[in-house]
This record gives structure tokens, C-alpha cells and sequence, in this order.
């Protein structure tokens, strides 16, 4: 896994945040462009219960599974870093996308 990713996934792993203006802020934007993936693409999300990420199903793909702190297939972690970035094409397990600051402009390019 990307040493990034288990960084992440410790923290994903970890007790439920306070979140602060610009976290819940971020959140809701986070939720408005998943309804925008959903809507104009063939994938679908599901909200992680335990706010542990995004779960997406897609085809033949399964839903996520925590087993014991451990992630089984698909999960996009979606965060505040610096910078706008994602790892291209599906990743297998967890996948990182880096929301920061100037990330929230919403548009579709075709």
C-alpha cells in the first residue's frame, strides 16, 4: 500500500473528528460532487456508516469491508491535503483523492 495511503488509513481508522467550520464546509461539497459522479457516471456511492471513506460499487465490484483495522476492496478516501490530485484509474483497496484548499469548483469536462 502507498505510505501515504496507510498514514491515511490509520488516521480514516482512528475515533470520529469535531469537525470544525471548514471541515463540515468541505464535507458537504465532498457529498455534492459524489451526487454529481453518480448522476453523469455508471458509479455508484455509498457513504461509509462509520465515516471511514466512500464506499463505491461499481459493476462487478464489491462493497468495502473492514475486517479487524483491515480494508478490503474499493474505498475512495477523499481529504484536505495541499493540492488537488487523485491517483489515476481504478485502484484496487484504498483509493486516495487530495481535496485542498481551491479544490471546490464544481464542473464536468467532456
Amino acid at each position: 500500500m502507498h505510505k501515504l495511503g496507510e498514514k491515511l488509513n490509520k488516521k480514516a481508522l482512528g475515533t470520529k473528528p469535531v469537525l470544525n467550520d471548514e471541515q463540515k464546509e468541505f464535507l458537504e461539497k465532498q457529498k455534492k460532487a459524489v451526487e454529481l459522479w453518480m448522476n453523469n457516471t455508471c458509479i455508484d456511492f455509498e457513504e461509509d456508516k462509520e465515516e471511514k471513506g466512500i464506499k463505491r460499487n461499481h459493476l462487478e465490484c464489491s462493497e468495502v469491508l473492514l475486517d479487524g483495522g483491515v480494508l478490503a476492496d474499493d474505498l475512495l478516501l477523499v481529504y484536505m491535503e495541499h493540492g488537488c490530485w487523485a491517483e489515476v484509474g481504478r485502484q484496487i483497496g484504498l483509493q486516495l483523492i487530495s481535496l485542498g484548499r481551491g479544490c471546490n469548483t464544481v464542473s464536468v469536462n467532456r
